[in-house]
């Protein structure tokens, strides 16, 4: 069973992705397991350490979570540029993408379209239907969580990600990722070989 993006130690027999976040990261602590590193948008104001972020990306299986975020203090532009330093080093290193993104999906597609080539994640996806239709003739896959599967146009959603697109995630909720597939009856072989294609493992 596999977590595609988690904020909490994983554990035993589940397989996914810690969320490092660049202001809580250590040099001489880089995590074990897989795991991305990103600059989250509500962290654009601040200073960025570049040098612990390419130092922590070499080692990261994805960069992320990053993106845009309308709730976020920072300039939406700060934001937007931050966003493609992150971008632009997950291509020299060959590396996908965990997006965040809030109230800002025609930014974000945009985006998307200008790095076509790019692998994409879009994490906790609370985008509509018809933007997801949209988002994934690219190279764009969607993974939900706790917080979604609560959302009025979920059945939608769900019925409009391309089956070979989607993965779940716990993200900080602390609820179980099983807990998770059995309330959207999801299908674990499907749901698992998604996670190891989109992560090259």
């Amino acid at each position: 069973m596999t977590d595609a993006h988690t904020h909490q130690p994983l554990p035993q027999g589940i397989v996914g992705v810690l969320n490092v976040k660049l202001s809580e990261a250590n040099a001489d602590a880089i995590p074990q397991g897989l795991y991305s590193v990103g600059i989250h948008p509500w962290e654009a104001h601040l200073p960025i350490n570049w040098q612990l972020f390419s130092h922590l990306a070499q080692k990261a299986i994805a960069i992320g979570e990053c993106g845009i975020d309308k709730n976020s203090i920072a300039p939406l532009q700060q934001q937007i540029e931050i966003f493609e330093q992150q971008i632009d080093i997950a291509t020299q290193l060959g590396k996908p993408i965990i997006v965040h993104c809030v109230r800002a999906y025609g930014y974000l597609l945009n985006i998307i379209k200008k790095h076509s080539k790019q692998k994409w994640l879009i994490h906790g996806c609370y985008a509509s239907a018809e933007w997801i239709k949209t988002a994934s003739k690219y190279n764009v896959s969607f993974s939900i969580g706790p917080k979604q599967i609560h959302l009025p146009h979920i059945a939608d959603v769900l019925n409009t990600i391309p089956p070979h697109k989607l993965m779940l995630e716990t993200d900080d909720s602390g609820i179980s990722i099983s807990s998770l597939f059995r309330q959207i009856s999801a299908d674990e072989v499907v749901i698992d070989n998604n996670f190891k294609t989109f992560f090259s493992l």
